[in-house]
């Protein structure tokens, strides 16, 4: 690396990166992004935000300017408690049920 280039890599440092950037890609490809993000109920750019910080081995909410991790619950964990109560409240009735039978069967 030469000493101009190191200077403009430096200039570069010392000003910063705004956190924005145009990236131009195939329309199948933002489709395909666009239904990934969709269905893990997240914004576009917070789904690309949060690929690509996984693939530079950077957490997703930390990668974003300025910003402290999230401590908001994610929809996708949100839905695996709702699923995992439901379950739980669907057993407990199943049991609840077969005990009443039983204790009416013995004439309890």
């Amino acid at each position: 690396m030469g000493a101009d280039e190191a200077s403009k890599s430096a200039e570069k440092k010392a000003a910063g990166y705004s956190g924005r950037f145009l990236v131009r890609m195939p329309s199948e490809l933002h489709e395909q992004l666009a239904l990934k993000a969709e269905r893990q109920q997240v914004s576009l750019n917070r789904y690309v935000t949060d690929t690509l910080s996984s693939s530079v081995g950077l957490n997703g909410s930390q990668a974003q300017a300025g910003k402290e991790p999230s401590k908001a619950v994610r929809p996708r964990t949100l839905r695996m408690a709702l699923v995992t109560n439901l379950a739980v409240v669907v057993v407990a009735g199943v049991v609840a049920v077969v005990l009443l039978v039983l204790a009416l069967q013995r004439g309890i």
